[in-house]
């Protein structure tokens, strides 16, 4: 399907489920979290891509709870294969907590980092306005091996993340009944920005609602162990945060993520240089509002932001 003669998207089709709880349709092209069984879990694209930029809408419906992934598995020559209990490598969101991880597992989701301050409740503020619907864009860059999530309107913020050298889209349901996927890739014809030098930086801007700017350095956990606990306090932090104003208003707190989530040591993380989000996100919100539009993906109305958050927590 083409649209303003800028972008043309292409449905992609998933691989058979291993999983009785992943519920394919005829066309292999949409996957629904099936009820009457508790076997849900994984299921990845036949779709596989080894170098460039791409961009992979997913299109999710879903309830308030949301328990559920959207990102990207290895797809690499060492990548483990899917089976019934065990699966590759995935990096990805969870919709329902706002937090991106890297699972070494893609049939578990480890706690990971907020994407952005209250993106819980961000997220579950848009489903509530679209009747259950949202759109996540996954910006898979193999160029500089990275990932960045759109959350419908909103800017594109880079994860820190450092991807392995092929990737393909993957999906994890985690309760009954909570929804579906699909996922096309769109060919837009506005290249996204270049990332630079300096986009390295070990530090975050926040963006209040009033606009001004501060700066916050930014922590990495030394053990996993103190992962978890830093992961646990932002959680309850998240909660204290005021409402979300506006895409604009975000605050991008980007933490310095090479070393939360990888190592010198870590094979993934070894490929060209891979500068840090923040300056990049700035960057990118421009150009990705050009792609969003030519989607058709409405505009976020942050009035709605409280009023949609109660209905949610009644």
């Amino acid at each position: 399907m083409a649209t303003d003669e800028v972008l043309t998207t292409t449905d992609l089709f998933f691989c058979e489920s291993v999983r009785k709880g992943c519920e394919l349709d005829d066309a292999r092209r949409e996957v629904k979290a099936a009820f009457g069984t508790d076997q849900h879990g994984p299921i990845v694209g036949e779709h596989v891509v080894t170098g460039g930029q791409h961009i992979w809408q997913f299109s999710v419906k879903t309830n308030e709870h949301a328990h559920l992934c959207v990102g990207v598995a290895d797809a690499s020559a060492s990548a483990k294969p899917l089976t019934s209990d065990s699966g590759p490598c995935a990096w990805g969101l969870h919709l329902g907590k706002g937090k991106c991880f890297k699972s070494a597992n893609s049939f578990k989701v480890p706690s990971g980092k907020a994407l952005y301050p209250g993106t819980h409740r961000d997220i579950k503020s848009r489903v509530a306005q679209t009747d259950g619907s949202i759109t996540v864009l996954a910006l898979v860059d193999l160029v500089h091996r990275r990932l960045s999530f759109a959350i419908g309107d909103g800017p594109p913020i880079d994860t820190g993340l450092p991807l392995s050298e092929a990737v393909r889209p993957w999906v994890w349901l985690g309760l009954p009944g909570v929804g579906t996927v699909s996922v096309a890739a769109c060919t837009y014809s506005v290249p996204p920005p270049e990332r630079e030098a300096s986009d390295s930086t070990a530090t975050a801007i926040a963006v209040t609602p009033s606009g001004a700017t501060g700066i916050t350095e930014s922590t990495a956990a030394g053990t996993e162990e103190e992962a978890e606990v830093v992961a646990a306090e932002e959680e309850v932090a998240e909660e204290e945060v005021a409402p979300l104003a506006s895409r604009t208003e975000i605050k991008l707190a980007l933490d310095d993520r090479k070393k939360s989530f990888g190592s010198e040591s870590d094979s993934t993380s070894t490929s060209a240089s891979r500068p840090e989000p923040e300056a990049w996100t700035s960057r990118g919100m421009e150009w990705l509002s050009g792609l969003q539009t030519a989607l058709g993906i409405k505009a976020y109305d942050s009035e709605r932001h409280v009023e949609s958050h109660a209905e949610l927590s009644a």
